[in-house]
């Protein structure tokens, strides 16, 4: 979001006012990112217990802790909105008066009106089919191996892993491999909606934006080919989305068939597609990596589990070891983000209409009161199906099947060549809007010489 002074300024009023009249809880900052990422949790305990509900000046927001059960139905409350255009200090533009970054950023799915937003999902599910994501199972294999192959002795895990979601995306939409920067500040760009202190490269973003403009006048040429291929055969009864799946692994080319060819009257259009994939690359690929070292961090905590997480061939206890490590230490720090429709009563406090709301999910995943013993790392829970990893309801992420898929390989690669893999230093941590952004974890793989 490309905020103005003025707007600034009236943000910052606001939350100095909301810090001088409202409960507060200054042990909770996310932005002393050494001490806090490396352990939020004596911190996320007194929230659960204590500090329920307090005002966020740095994030211009209320935080909502508490228990599990009502910070999950915070998630898909009627009266709390995702949309950005909610929040009381939304620039007021006319579409058409926007930037190009503007209008990208309309065109999200978290952006969108209920009625849009579920025209999306249904059109844009079959780029998304897990077929899809089977069918490429190879080459991000082949990323995989080709990371692990490298290592030799002691290694930083993020160096290794921060390239394999973006490859492994950029190889399911299509795109160029060699577009990481501009993506940066793409992905930026698009969070900045939810944080107003945070700044990018206007230009930056603006080159990947381009970028995937010339991709999709590429792919729509590739897609009309498919669909004039298609309906051209006599004597068949399988789907255009079937014939598509058939011959292209990629996403970018699946979803420009909904941009040309209408379905039940209904089609997607190039702004929506655009915003779609510059979203998928952005988020999808940062989130990824993250869940991945945590993932492997949390594992190389609780080796006892890695024997009989590989002695399982049908990966079902490597799922519930994914699971459980997203539930046991949580790459998250902020939360999720929403905007209340309505005045609204939570713990007692009362939320006013267009003010933002931070259920903080990744601090209840510890509640006692939802998963017993709750500091103790148990790939063998009987209610592992209440960790939301990819989401709830209308809003479950799209990319779920990609980024599951990635997460799986690389991990059980990882276990299977390293399975007396150690940590050997502390984490170091940078700044991230919404993530404990470890960038630093040296890891001995205890390789047999």
């Amino acid at each position: 979001m490309e905020m103005s002074l003025g707007k600034k300024i009236q943000i910052g009023s606001y939350s100095l006012y909301k810090a001088l009249t409202s409960p507060t809880f200054s042990e909770y900052n996310p932005d002393n990112y050494d001490s806090f990422c490396a352990n939020p949790y004596p911190i996320y305990n007194k929230i659960l217990n204590d500090k329920k509900i307090f005002f966020n000046p740095r994030q211009a927001a209320w935080v909502v802790g508490g228990d599990f059960e009502t910070v999950k139905s915070l998630m898909h409350d009627p009266r709390l909105s995702i949309r950005f255009s909610e929040w009381k200090f939304a620039p007021k533009t006319d579409y058409e008066n926007m930037t190009p970054l503007a209008q990208l950023n309309a065109n999200l799915l978290m952006s969108m009106p209920p009625e849009n937003h579920s025209r999306i999902r249904r059109l844009a599910s079959p780029a998304f089919n897990p077929r899809q994501v089977e069918n490429l199972t190879p080459d991000i294999q082949g990323i995989v191996d080709e990371k692990l192959d490298a290592i030799q002795g002691p290694f930083n895990l993020f160096e290794v892993s921060s390239t394999i979601p973006l490859l492994a995306l950029a190889r399911y939409i299509g795109v160029p491999e060699d577009f990481q920067k501009e993506f940066e500040g793409l992905s930026l760009s698009i969070l900045s909606n939810y944080d107003p202190t945070l700044t990018f490269d206007v230009d930056l973003a603006m080159a990947g934006l381009e970028m995937i403009n010339g991709l999709i006048d590429e792919k729509k040429i590739i897609a009309q080919r498919l669909i004039d291929e298609h309906e051209s055969l006599s004597d068949t009864d399988q789907t255009l989305d079937d014939y598509v799946a058939e011959h292209t692994k990629d996403f970018l080319t699946s979803l420009m068939i909904k941009v040309i060819k209408s379905d039940e009257g209904q089609k997607i259009t190039e702004a929506e597609a655009l915003s779609l994939v510059a979203s998928a690359l952005a988020a999808g690929a940062d989130t990824t990596l993250h869940h991945v070292n945590w993932a492997i961090s949390s594992l190389l905590k609780n080796p006892h589990v890695i024997p009989e997480v590989l002695a399982d061939d049908t990966k079902k206890l490597l799922d519930n070891a994914i699971v459980e490590a997203f539930r046991w230490d949580n790459l998250g720090h902020s939360g999720s983000v929403r905007f209340a429709l309505e005045d609204i009563e939570i713990y007692g406090q009362t939320i006013k209409k267009g003010e933002m709301v931070r259920p903080l999910n990744c601090g209840t995943f510890r509640d006692p009161r939802m998963f017993s013993n709750p500091d103790v790392f148990d790939i063998h829970r009987d209610n592992l199906k209440e960790v939301y990893t990819f989401g709830i309801g209308p809003h479950y992420c799209l990319g779920a099947a990609m980024a599951k898929k990635i997460t799986q390989l690389t991990i059980w690669s990882f276990l299977k060549r390293f399975p007396k893999a150690k940590i050997i230093s502390k984490p170091t941590f940078e700044k991230h809007f919404i993530i404990r952004n470890m960038t630093g974890l040296m890891v001995d793989p205890m390789i047999d010489k």
